[in-house]
């Protein structure tokens, strides 16, 4: 197996997307796989277990638009909350599948 260089670590393309049906907000939404940061917002959100955002700032770390890029951010999380609980699940658990989380509680003891 070959060495990386700098180069081709910061150049490789390693997130990829999903389409998500949400049928109760009419249509469909692109989620990106977590990089850091945005994981380490993630994980801040989870570190407050009685968080009772934790779908709307799964959505706003995950929702891109068609150039890949992020939708929301962090002062939508209050809005996203108001939104189909139904809805924001579909998306939670499309990310938690993407990422390939077992299950919130398992993220809370890691």
């Amino acid at each position: 197996m070959k060495h990386l260089t700098r180069d081709s670590i910061i150049q490789a393309s390693d997130l990829v997307t999903e389409v998500v049906e949400v049928p109760e907000w009419g249509g469909s939404v692109i989620i990106k796989s977590l990089d850091g940061e945005r994981r380490e917002r993630w994980e801040a959100v989870l570190a407050d277990a009685s968080s009772t955002t934790v779908r709307a700032v799964c959505a706003a770390v995950s929702i891109v638009d068609d150039q890949g890029e992020l939708m929301f951010t962090e002062d939508d999380v209050p809005s996203l909350s108001l939104k189909s609980w139904k809805g924001l699940n579909r998306i939670y658990e499309a990310v938690m599948e993407l990422n390939k989380v077992e299950s919130i509680e398992d993220e809370i003891k890691n």
